[in-house]
């Protein structure tokens, strides 16, 4: 049986993985780590995640990356109906007046739970971008959310499994606001770390970079 290990940035697609995962027969051996939402745990090198796997079984790890922009839209949208502290913070504040205003300063203090930085993520004890790129290349398969469908059949298919992933539950965001160049720009300023983190992952594949 296969054994795989998903590092679960939030707001990258693990739900829509996750519960796929559940209703496949021949997968019944995927772990969800990496990401606090579920197991609580930070971001854990390969060797240490092997370790969840018996000895000598076939074991893959992966992971999704998301363009930041809208890996932020996700985020804000996600906050406004979850029951967290955050959510308070968020009270009459307009996605524009959020990005504009206190998002900078909560993307340095806010709880990793909800991912708030991709870098933090991949390298939780010092936010470092150069070493959440170094864990990234130790992921045997990195995809893309705006890519889910395919790079989930391309996984699977790299690891010999004759499943097809199927996404019949949307975990999409459902935004009422639009996000204008101005927007997009100010943004990904404030996150320019997970841009380039992004984006060397993208040319690796050969992918048009996100701008």
């Amino acid at each position: 049986m296969k054994h795989i290990y998903f590092y679960d940035c939030p707001r990258t697609g693990g739900t829509s993985f996750k519960h796929w995962s559940r209703r496949a027969a021949g997968l019944k051996r995927v772990y969800f780590g990496g990401s606090q939402i579920w197991h609580h745990v930070p971001f854990s090198p390969r060797d240490k995640v092997r370790e969840l796997a018996p000895k000598g079984s076939e074991f893959y790890t992966l992971t999704l990356l998301r363009d930041p922009v809208e890996h932020t839209a996700s985020l804000y949208s996600k906050i406004r109906v979850h029951k967290h502290s955050y959510r308070e913070k968020l009270k009459g504040l307009s996605f524009q007046n959020w990005i504009y205003g206190r998002f900078e300063a909560d993307r340095k203090t806010a709880p990793d739970p909800w991912g708030f930085s991709m870098v933090r993520f991949y390298d939780p004890e010092t936010g470092d971008l150069n070493r959440a790129i170094e864990n990234i290349e130790s992921i045997d398969f990195v995809g893309f959310t705006d890519r889910l469908d395919k790079d989930l059949n391309l996984f699977l298919d790299q690891i010999g499994s004759n499943l097809k992933y199927d996404r019949s539950r949307k975990n999409a965001v459902r935004r009422a606001y639009h996000i204008s160049p101005k927007d997009r720009a100010h943004i990904l300023r404030i996150r320019s770390d997970d841009l380039i983190l992004v984006n060397h992952f993208r040319e690796k594949r050969g992918l048009k970079p996100y701008a």
